[in-house]
């Protein structure tokens, strides 16, 4: 039973990876969080999980030519420099301090996004009534 809930979750990870270039985090550390991973476990399967999942999907969008390379390398070099820092942070942190920062970061994204999409909402019912 357990091995079939994680190829549900595996499953819908995959999906929402491949709809909206969202994180295995999003779904993947709180479910493996609930099934008893402490929160650095639950992040670092996570991590794993995304690397399985983004390349096909990479792929996908590099054949739709849907991806700007040059951009993706420059956020990429980056983003590798920022992963060493948050790796070392991560670890001098607690669990708790952790899962807050966490639960903050995905409560502040979901408001992002959602401004986002009442806004271009707002902008396409505008234009329609021009």
């Amino acid at each position: 039973m357990f091995i079939i809930l994680l190829l549900i979750i595996g499953v819908i990870v995959g999906a929402l990876t491949g709809i909206t270039g969202a994180s295995a985090v999003l779904i993947v550390v709180p479910a493996l969080s609930l099934l008893g991973l402490t929160f650095k476990e639950s992040v670092g399967s996570s991590l794993l999980v995304d690397i399985i999942t983004t390349v096909p999907v990479t792929i996908i969008y590099l054949k739709h030519k849907n991806l700007d390379v040059k951009l993706s390398l420059l956020l990429g070099t980056g983003a590798i420099i920022g992963a060493q820092i948050g790796a070392r942070i991560a670890f001098i942190t607690s669990e708790k301090m952790l899962e807050l920062l966490f639960i903050i970061f995905v409560l502040y994204m979901t408001y992002v996004s959602f401004k986002r999409s009442k806004i271009k909402n707002h902008l396409e019912n505008k234009k329609k009534f021009r």
